[in-house]
């Protein structure tokens, strides 16, 4: 677990140059700029009162900083996370703490629920992780269906096999060929891997389709068993 009071920290100066954590707006580093939300954390989950860092989360200038990192390289959500509280976890996703920042250590406030143990911290945090990831998903795909058109429409086929030095064990590696078809926005490919069944592999024909421009619900990924019509 993460030692959010910074000790026995075995990191030298040199290894502090990886920036974990930017302000989406000046795209600078934000690590001790202000612990104020930090240490009302701190007191509120000591005193099991959220009162104080809602009201404090009411000032626009601190809720701008909700993601910022204190000087141990910690955002309040981490903190709440570490210490299993889960009414400050809400209060603090409600204002706008997000879910997948890192601390300077690379910690996620997710890995800091898991590893104290509370069931109910964990699972506040991982759907909203689940929540904002899905966002960034669906904003990267509409990215993917504008760009597609200005590439070359293609069919490629792509063979692929896993092989070993030790006598027989090939045999139960995977194997397959991709074929890949680009038209416009949309993107196919077919494979005969369908699944796994002990040591053997199931084979079938299974489409994975990228939905372009022109469908109802462009930017999607569908995934179709030929042979079951599915």
């Amino acid at each position: 677990m993460a030692d959010l009071r910074g000790r026995d920290k075995k990191k030298d100066s040199s290894e502090t140059k990886a920036p974990l954590n930017y302000d989406e707006k000046t795209g600078k580093l934000k690590i001790g700029e202000d612990d104020t939300l930090h240490r009302a954390v701190w007191k509120g989950i000591g005193m099991n009162d959220t009162q104080h860092v809602e009201k404090l989360l009411e000032n626009e200038d601190v809720r701008a900083r909700v993601n910022a990192l204190d000087a141990r390289g910690h955002a309040a959500l981490h903190i709440a996370a570490h210490l299993g509280h889960p009414e400050m976890v809400s209060v603090l996703l409600r204002y706008g703490a997000q879910a997948t920042v890192k601390s300077y250590a690379g910690w996620m406030p997710l890995h800091e629920a898991i590893a104290t143990g509370s069931f109910q911290t964990t699972r506040r945090v991982f759907l909203a992780a689940q929540e904002r990831m899905n966002k960034e998903l669906l904003r990267r795909c509409e990215i993917l269906v504008e760009a597609l058109p200005t590439m070359e429409d293609f069919y490629l086929e792509l063979d692929w096999s896993f092989k070993s030095w030790v006598p027989i064990v090939s045999r139960y590696l995977p194997s397959d060929k991709y074929c890949i078809w680009k038209k416009g926005s949309w993107v196919r490919v077919d494979s005969t891997l369908a699944g796994f069944e002990g040591t053997s592999f199931i084979r079938g024909h299974i489409t994975f389709l990228f939905t372009g421009k022109e469908c109802a619900r462009p930017g999607e990924l569908l995934v179709i068993n030929q042979d079951k019509k599915v």
